[in-house]
């Protein structure tokens, strides 16, 4: 089986400005991809791990599931109930907040 090199890269914007242009974010894209060449399997080991943006953000989606339309947020949301408490690692912070000026959930 040979390892896949395919990879990418995109921004986004509530501003037209504010995008990066369509030849950086193609090198991006290249320079992500070019990163796999070679990639090898490793032998399973508890080790640690820093994530990559584009992971995190993906984690995170699936920790809150925030944008699940069939989701009941009334009910099933995590961290429903924990504002204040610890429930990641000290290294870990996520702030919800809809009235950051520009932003997605605004």
């Amino acid at each position: 089986m040979v390892p896949c090199s395919a990879d990418y890269w995109y921004h986004m914007s509530r501003s037209l400005k504010a995008l990066e242009s369509p030849e950086h974010i193609g090198k991006v894209a290249a320079q992500r991809a070019l990163r796999r060449l070679g990639a090898r399997k490793v032998k399973t080991a508890q080790v640690p791990v820093v994530f990559d943006p584009l992971v995190s953000r993906s984690i995170l989606d699936h920790i809150f599931e925030v944008r699940e339309r069939r989701f009941d947020l009334s009910r099933r949301i995590f961290p429903r109930g924990k504002l204040g408490e610890k429930v990641a690692g000290d290294n870990v912070t996520v702030i919800d907040d809809g009235t950051i000026v520009g932003g997605f959930g605004t």
